[in-house]
Order: structure tokens, then sequence, then C-alpha cells
């Protein structure tokens, strides 16, 4: 089984917010992330990158956990998303840094 497909399996087998802490979503091949992963990330360049009519505040990528105190109870989609905008984030910053040290 290849590191994507290993990585697809696991994402798909999440069931607690507590299975998502450790995902590597990045590993997992686009047409395979979750769904909740694909429609979020669809209108977040629907809205916020293309027509710049929205800015992002849930999940917040530099602190996913700002906004959970305020939901009822911690939900396993709102994880998934919060995970993936996270590494994203991450994976950006580690881009640039890279780009600006001539690497």
């Amino acid at each position: 089984m290849s590191a994507g497909a290993a990585a697809a399996a696991a994402a798909a087998a999440v069931r607690t917010v507590k299975d998502v802490e450790h995902l590597d979503l990045l590993a997992v091949p686009p047409c395979q992330l979750p769904g909740v992963i694909r429609e979020s990330e669809a209108e977040y360049r629907r809205c916020c990158l293309l027509q710049k009519r929205w800015q992002l505040i849930f999940p917040d990528p530099e602190q996913p956990q700002r906004y959970i105190d305020l939901f009822d109870a911690p939900r396993v989609n709102n994880a998934l998303v919060a995970r993936y905008r996270q590494l994203v984030a991450k994976a950006a910053k580690l881009t640039v840094g890279l780009v600006q040290h001539g690497r």
C-alpha cells in the first residue's frame, strides 16, 4: 500500500476528534480527502481567494483551537478541516522560508 493510500485509509477511518490529531492529511491524494475538506477548500478558493469577499476565521490556521469553545461539542468534521488548514498553512510557511533562503 502506498503512503498516499495508507493516509487516505487513515483519514477515511476517522471516527473521533482524537483520531484527527496525528493525521497527515497532506499525504492524502486530493481526490481522496474526506468530502468535508474538499467542500471547504472549494468554498475557501471561491469566496476568499477568487472573489475576495470573505475572510476565513474558522478554522484559524495559526490557532486551530481558537473558536472551538464556542461550539456545543467537538465535531469530527470541524477537527478534520481545522487540521487540514493547519497543515496547509505550515507547509506554506516552510515553502516561503525555503524560497527566501534560496533553497
